[in-house]
């Protein structure tokens, strides 16, 4: 399996806590835990409009931080560093099994010549 360099874990890190950990996500995450379905897989844990919401700002974020690595690379990487201070304590990335990686597709089928 390919290693992941540590420019690339650090990236992955800031990027997941600023566009996702950081987002609605803390309101479904946070207050009591469901006596009722706590540890019963087959019971839904978030609702449709709330996943709705965590998708739609994770993918707003993401979409933002992307556009600033490619237009104002300094304001980017000031963003990583900031959230490299919440994410210290989570587990480095490791990287898929490349049997899980598509490569059967390409950007350029989404931006016709």
């Amino acid at each position: 399996m390919k290693k992941i360099s540590k420019r690339t874990a650090i990236e992955a890190l800031g990027l997941v806590f600023l566009a996702f950990r950081s987002g609605p996500i803390e309101d479904v995450h946070g207050g009591k835990i469901c006596p009722k379905c706590d540890g019963h897989p087959e019971y839904r844990h978030i609702t449709d409009p709330e996943m709705k919401d965590i998708m739609k700002a994770s993918v707003n974020m993401l979409a933002t931080l992307l556009e600033l690595r490619e237009t104002n690379r300094p304001d980017y990487e000031r963003q990583i560093v900031h959230a490299m201070r919440f994410v210290e304590q989570w587990d480095s990335p490791e990287a898929v099994p490349q049997y899980l990686l598509r490569k059967d597709m390409s950007l350029a089928n989404f931006f016709p010549s």
